[in-house]
């Protein structure tokens, strides 16, 4: 049986603004642009349960990324897994039972991603 990874954008947290100086000979430019802490789940195991019960998983996630904190998995990850896991788990258990929730595998990134262009 294959296995499959597959990942999902759970929120963002914050505004972080960032400058640029471009140079042009003796001349510059300031340019500016904010950008987002994303966070995503990604969930490994049997790629025939992921495929059938990825709407669930999804949902789930989605709910257990409120209930864990968006901005407590930008701040870290690994430490707030737990907290997510208390959630998503029995979600998950919920809508497609036992067998296919303990096939489940989760992991939690965070990463800054920019919001606009430079301008």
């Amino acid at each position: 049986m294959a296995q499959v990874c597959r990942k999902v954008a759970i929120g963002h947290a914050g505004n972080i603004p960032e400058w640029k100086v471009v140079w042009h000979g003796i001349h510059s430019k300031v340019l500016h642009r904010t950008s987002s802490i994303h966070v995503y789940a990604e969930f490994c195991g049997p790629d025939n349960a992921i495929n059938q019960i990825w709407g669930d998983i999804t949902n789930c996630a989605v709910v257990a990324g409120a209930a864990a904190g968006i901005a407590a998995i930008a701040a870290g990850p690994e430490a707030a897994l737990p907290a997510f896991l208390l959630a998503f788990k029995p979600c998950l258990k919920d809508k497609v039972g036992q067998m296919f929730a303990d096939q489940v595998h989760v992991a939690l990134s965070a990463h800054q991603e920019a919001d606009t262009d430079w301008h």
